[in-house]
C-alpha cells in the first residue's frame, strides 16, 4: 500500500513538473531529461509511468479534469436549481483556471490543436466537464 502511495505521489510530481515546463517552453521544446531532473527521478521512470512524452502530456489534463469533475460533483449534490448549479460550475471553472495558469495555457494553447489529443480520454474528460453546464437544468 505504501508503494502505491509513493508511486502515485511520484507520478503526480512528474505531472506537476511537466505541466509547468510544457506551459512555459511548449511541448516541442520541453525534454524528458529536463522534466526528470526537476522531478527528481530518472528518465526511465517517466517512460515506465507514461510511455511517451506525448502520453505524459495527455495524462496531465485527464488527471486535472477528473479531479475537478469529482470535486464539483460533490458540491453540486447540495445545490438546487439551474441558476445555482450554473453559478457553482462557472465558479469552479474560474477557480481552476485562475489557480492554475499553466493548466490553462497547456489546454487552450497547445492541446486543443492536437488531433491525437482529441481522440484521448483526457479530451473526453475535458468535454465532460464542459458539458456539465448543459446538464444544469436536469
Amino acid at each position: 500500500m505504501a508503494d502505491n502511495g509513493r508511486t502515485k505521489s511520484r507520478k503526480n510530481r512528474i505531472m506537476d513538473v511537466a505541466l509547468r515546463i510544457f506551459a512555459e517552453k511548449g511541448f516541442r521544446n520541453a525534454t524528458i531529461s529536463e522534466i526528470s531532473k526537476e522531478a527528481g527521478c530518472s528518465e526511465a521512470t517517466i517512460y515506465e509511468y507514461f510511455g511517451t512524452k506525448e502520453d505524459l502530456l495527455f495524462a496531465i489534463p485527464e488527471k486535472i479534469s477528473k479531479e475537478s469533475i469529482d470535486e464539483t460533483e460533490r458540491a453540486l449534490a447540495y445545490i438546487k436549481g439551474t441558476e445555482g448549479r450554473m453559478r457553482a460550475l462557472l465558479l469552479a471553472y474560474v477557480r481552476l483556471y485562475q489557480s492554475n495558469p499553466h493548466y490553462c495555457a497547456l489546454v487552450l494553447l497547445q492541446l486543443m490543436n492536437n488531433k491525437r489529443f482529441r481522440e484521448t480520454s483526457a479530451h473526453a474528460a475535458i468535454r465532460q466537464s464542459a458539458h456539465r453546464l448543459l446538464d444544469c437544468n436536469q
